[in-house]
């Protein structure tokens, strides 16, 4: 399976698609005479492009269907059967941004004024919660806000911002009492006035969370992200609180300014727009300790997701019928202080894909690839009987389980399994937990292996054998599922050979 993205080096897709999922490359004349009725040889043609890549990946464990497998562009791949490829043509339209970020209840971490409620609700005790800078939201804490803003030394400096807007929309920096509107909805923030700049001008980090459950929650982050600078040199003098371009980092805001320049390569620290990975290179000739940073963004994430995951659950799991490519890709936007604490300022439940410039188009096309492969799409039960089993063999695949298998993906448990999770919620020990798997946990091991198995770039960051992965065994936190991955992660995590776990084979197969 090829992933096209207008930006690419090719250009555009042909027939107006800008992104797709097709076969490309000199070798397509071949994959589409496959189609032709009167064709009798079609797996005699597969057989002389032997040498591609295949369009599908196996499971680490028998009895669970193949994935489909995404590659770049610049990759050749074995052609799908026609029926199968003929049913994922996939055209962009209104609807289409569904196959990258499937529609889960999500607004408790998108809108700002949640987001902090949320924070403050369930940041406390030992998750401590994300470091965010002080908020109010108006006009409910209106006298509350106007009390910090007293006990604040000259000369104030606070951002206004609508509860749910994006891309910089309706935001100001204020420095006078005055500036504040008293009755509409808005969230008013402190403003960190002493960021860390490079090149005398400010700029935030969009990191790329995936989160593909969240009961138990799995999180991934991808190593790569942007950096998005201001296209004004920074200053604190509070005539310029007014200069967006200054202020902000949105390049929706940003790529209208007269000074804005572009970046030609995601390897180069050039223009207003860098890559995570050579923000990286920059801060280390300087002497940074990147990762120590890096697991400190990681850190901010987890807890945000941590904040925020139980009234998604809730309402995910009144809203789902089955947990089946049941994700969701967050952009969380995070800035430096002059000291290189990472403040989280917000989250994106929709981030941007659209590849601008070459430096988007070199980071959101590995994002998105792997987060197709991460996620596993398999073959819709439908196209089963559309598939000529004659292939199977050259595939690599089988006659059993070829097709998604509902019961994989299902809510449902049994008496028993609902008295085992009734039982390690309130327990505060785990002891035992892998000792009796019920099919249900031998279903959410091997989905959850599966998986990690196909994290291409990403990193997982939930469920961990490290201190963050204790955070989700206490409290209103303790879910089963968050119980039964940990335990797992804590025993066999470090034992993972080439993703193989015979022990989980052994019960998949009892």
């Amino acid at each position: 399976m090829v992933l096209m993205g207008q930006g690419s080096p090719s250009g555009q897709a042909p027939d107006g698609y800008e992104t797709g999922v097709q076969a490309r490359g000199d070798w397509e004349r071949l994959t589409l005479a496959a189609e032709d009725p009167r064709d009798d040889c079609p797996l005699q043609r597969l057989h002389s492009l032997k040498h591609l890549k295949s369009p599908f990946r196996r499971s680490l464990f028998p009895g669970v269907p193949p994935t489909l497998h995404f590659y770049t562009e610049d990759i050749e791949v074995l052609p799908l059967p026609p029926a199968i490829r003929r049913q994922l043509r996939w055209k962009v339209t209104s609807i289409t941004p569904l196959l990258i970020r499937q529609t889960v209840v999500r607004f408790h971490l998108g809108r700002k004024d949640k987001l902090w409620q949320n924070v403050c609700r369930r940041g406390g005790g030992a998750l401590r919660g994300p470091s965010m800078p002080l908020t109010f939201l108006l006009p409910q804490q209106l006298a509350a806000c106007k009390e910090a803003w007293a006990e604040e030394e000259d000369p104030h400096c606070w951002i206004l911002k609508p509860p749910a807007s994006a891309r910089g929309a309706g935001v100001h920096v204020v420095h006078k009492w005055s500036q504040v509107p008293k009755k509409q909805p808005l969230i008013v923030q402190r403003y960190i006035r002493s960021p860390y700049l490079i090149n005398g001008t400010k700029f935030d980090l969009r990191l790329y969370a995936l989160v593909t459950s969240f009961d138990p929650l799995r999180v991934y982050v991808a190593r790569d992200g942007l950096v998005r600078f201001a296209s004004i040199r920074y200053s604190q003098e509070c005539e310029d609180f007014g200069d967006r371009f200054m202020h902000l980092t949105n390049y929706s805001i940003n790529k209208k300014s007269a000074t804005y320049a572009s970046n030609t390569s995601k390897d180069d620290c050039e223009g207003h727009k860098w890559s995570i990975k050579a923000l990286q290179k920059y801060l280390e000739d300087f002497g940074v300790d990147f990762e120590h940073l890096w697991q400190q963004m990681v850190d901010i994430i987890v807890k945000t997701l941590i904040c925020c995951e139980g009234p998604i659950n809730r309402l995910t799991q009144k809203h789902t019928t089955t947990r089946y490519n049941c994700y969701e890709l967050f952009g969380f936007d995070i800035l430096l202080d002059e000291s290189l604490k990472p403040w989280l300022l917000e989250v994106n439940v929709s981030p941007r894909l659209r590849s601008a410039t070459p430096v988007d188009f070199g980071v959101k096309s590995e994002i998105v690839k792997d987060l197709l492969n991460l996620v596993g799409f398999q073959l819709p039960q439908l196209m089963r009987s559309n598939f000529d089993m004659s292939l199977l063999a050259f595939y690599g695949l089988n006659d059993d389980n070829i097709t998604m298998n509902p019961v994989l993906h299902s809510y449902a448990l049994s008496a028993e399994e609902r008295l085992k999770h009734k039982h390690y919620e309130t327990l505060l020990e785990d002891d035992g937990i892998l000792e009796r798997l019920t099919p249900d946990d031998v279903r959410q091991l091997v989905s959850s292996e599966d998986e990690l198995s196909r994290r291409g770039s990403f990193e997982r960051v939930l469920p961990s054998a490290c201190e963050r992965g204790r955070l989700l065994l206490q409290g209103p936190f303790r879910r089963y599922y968050n119980v039964l991955l940990s335990a797992w992660e804590f025993r066999f995590g470090q034992e993972r050979r080439a993703g193989e776990h015979p022990y989980l084979v052994l019960k998949v197969n009892s």
